[in-house]
């Protein structure tokens, strides 16, 4: 499709209805998705689909939670939800940044002192955003990343957000990036859709698991090609340790091992415990102290040679991404396009990965996230990054049944997308039956909630 046609087809598409659903899954019963912070989660999320003029497509997006989190996210989604109503997809072809400032409602002046670009907020205008990016996909008959990879340089440049972040990364600078090595994106694209996106599988190591459920996890991953394996921390160091020996017994020499501390340690806890978890050669440590530590985690990063600090997970917004890499503190990036500002932010964070020479390992620990971490991993190699080197995108089997078109892995990777959009549209079954508080899972269950999230946390001790 030329740009030209592509302008006028957006031009015919106005977003006339929003809809926000509360969708809960039990994956406490299962301990999925366990850390040492987060003992009982049951993955949820709330649901989002615009209807538009036009087009019998629907725009998906999604805001995770671990269950009750659900409630503050609809309540976001509803106040924010008047601001993509009437928008036409043609303004966000002429300037999606400014689009994305009023969807996360960073110019609604009653929101802002509950959310400035960060929190339930932030997130639930991510929602928003990802399902216009969603919508605009499916109009134009293409996976989300390949809608990215074919946008011209100048479009996708007008959709990057920048306030706040112009003395690291200004429009000149983004461009330039955007446009390096443009002659051989068709050869990357190729890359992509006959090889994959490379990837590693947290499915293996949640600390809710017992040892023998951990060793045939093991089994049936590398089974499956997988080479790099994640393990949960935090839960005390001796148990640490014999988890950390037990899976490094099984995977060998030659396979990576990462870990992740979902933020229960101090500073101090963090570098003494990963300086004995060394002997184990974790690649590196995941979020090993408070999510918005940025001085810690250099301290963490600068005591413990030979070990990354990733960070991106909790990482809010493009401001603080853009103090983390620049200082050194992470020196793997995991944002994901759902705890920042949808897409659009994300693609600010790859760059200031991009132009520190930060990989980018997208995260994906949550349901419908491995919908979405391929798409990331993909937009890295072909436009952003131009590289796989030392890049892997997170996989786990989280609720992918519930999905019309799962991730599929073949050989440890990612196979390419090529369902229409995120890929995010899930099963009506699975909607009929989950959602809170009348589906038929969950009306006989009513007070599941009433004393859910208060198991302690872990730590080093």
């Amino acid at each position: 499709m030329h740009p030209a046609q592509m302008e006028a087809l957006l031009n015919t598409i106005e977003i006339e209805h929003v809809s926000l659903r509360d969708i809960r899954f039990p994956t406490s019963q299962t301990r999925e998705g366990s850390d040492a912070r987060s003992q009982d989660p049951d993955y949820s999320l709330v649901y989002c689909t615009l209807s538009a003029s036009n087009t019998a497509h629907k725009g998906v997006g999604i805001a995770f939670s671990l269950g009750r989190g659900n409630e503050l996210l609809l309540a976001a989604g509803k106040l924010l939800q008047r601001e993509v109503v009437n928008l036409k997809l043609s303004s966000c072809w002429n300037n999606f940044a400014d689009v994305w400032r009023r969807l996360v409602g960073s110019r609604d002046g009653q929101l802002l002192w509950v959310g400035v670009d960060k929190a339930v907020v932030h997130q639930a205008g991510a929602m928003l955003v990802n399902a216009v990016w969603d919508l605009w996909a499916k109009v134009a008959a293409m996976p989300l990343w390949k809608l990215v990879t074919w946008l011209p340089p100048e479009v996708l440049a007008r959709a990057i957000p920048l306030w706040d972040v112009e003395d690291e990364l200004d429009e000149a600078e983004v461009l330039r990036l955007l446009q390096r090595d443009s002659s051989t994106r068709a050869d990357r694209i190729a890359r992509v859709e006959r090889g994959g996106i490379p990837a590693y599988t947290t499915a293996t190591g949640w600390s809710g698991f017992d040892d023998s459920k951990v060793l045939t996890l093991l089994d049936e991953a590398m089974a499956k090609g997988f080479t790099s394996f994640k393990m949960k921390v935090g839960l005390g160091i001796e148990r640490d340790m014999q988890r950390a020996a037990l899976i490094r017994r099984r995977i060998g020499d030659e396979r990576e091992l990462m870990m992740d501390a979902n933020s229960v340690w101090s500073v101090a806890e963090a570098i003494s415990c990963m300086q004995r978890l060394a002997a184990f050669r974790p690649r590196w440590i995941e979020e090993p102290i408070h999510c918005d530590d940025i001085l810690g985690h250099l301290k963490v990063q600068q005591a413990l040679p030979g070990i990354q600090v990733a960070g991106g997970e909790q990482t809010a917004n493009r401001v603080l991404m853009k103090q983390f890499l620049s200082s050194g503190a992470y020196t793997v990036c995991q944002q994901d396009a759902v705890k920042c500002g949808g897409l659009n932010e994300w693609l600010t964070s790859a760059l200031l990965a991009a132009k520190h020479g930060v990989p980018m390992c997208p995260h994906t620990g949550g349901v419908a996230l491995c919908q979405m971490g391929p798409h990331l991993g993909a937009i890295d190699f072909t436009v952003i990054s131009k590289s796989f080197d030392g890049r892997v995108t997170e996989y786990v089997t989280s609720l992918e049944e519930h999905f019309l078109a799962p991730p599929i892995i073949k050989d440890g990777a990612y196979a390419a997308p090529t369902a229409l959009g995120w890929g995010l549209d899930m099963k009506d079954i699975s909607l009929e039956i989950y959602e809170w508080p009348t589906g038929s899972f969950w009306r006989d269950k009513q007070n599941w909630f009433d004393k859910a999230g208060r198991e302690g946390q872990a730590g080093c001790k």
